[in-house]
């Protein structure tokens, strides 16, 4: 069985984006959507490394913990103004996978 779980707020912290993903293995997937009228970009970065884990409070507390995901949805209108923007990290006990996590985050 699997799980994936949105984050409680301040438990991850920001290591990966701070570095801005390089040198961290990860895998990123992105996805774009146009529905009435809006457009919807939803990006997804799917990190295993041990690093990260360390890093964020109460990490002993998730078994099964594989990987940390870290989504960005933003939504645009038609004429390309930005209307929202949003970033929200997950807990999941799948492999890295971020096609996978990002689709399973959409129902979150």
């Amino acid at each position: 069985m699997w799980w994936l779980s949105r984050a409680p707020k301040g438990s991850c912290t920001p290591w990966a984006t701070e570095r801005d993903f390089r040198d961290i293995p990860h895998a990123f997937a992105q996805s774009v959507h146009k529905n009435q009228g809006r457009i919807e970009i939803r990006q997804g970065w799917a990190l295993s490394d041990e690093r990260a884990f360390e890093s964020m409070r109460h990490y002993d507390g998730w078994a099964g913990l594989r990987t940390v995901v870290m989504v960005k949805r933003e939504r645009r209108a038609r004429d390309n103004i930005l209307i929202s923007s949003e970033t929200a990290y997950f807990l999941s006990s799948l492999p890295a996978n971020a096609d996978v996590l990002l689709y399973a985050a959409l129902v979150d």
